[in-house]
């Protein structure tokens, strides 16, 4: 599994911490399709939770979070 970093965002109220966005390839093994992970790291380079978000969901995750933030 090999991961490309895309962007990585600031964590609001932490003074080293990060949202890491990747594109990880072969997750799952040989075959399988890529997907987007997603990293939430509280101190540098120290993820504490990570989701893998299929590339096929990504519009619907997109709007999702639209909606979630027009909620604020």
């Amino acid at each position: 599994m090999k991961a490309e970093l895309i962007s990585s965002i600031l964590l609001h109220g932490t003074q080293s911490g990060k949202i890491s966005l990747a594109n990880l390839k072969s997750p799952y093994g040989d075959g399988s399709k890529d997907v987007l992970s997603i990293a939430v790291c509280l101190k540098e380079n120290e993820p504490e939770w990570k989701v893998h978000v299929p590339y096929e969901n990504l519009d619907e995750l997109i709007i999702a979070l639209q909606a979630i933030a027009s909620k604020r």
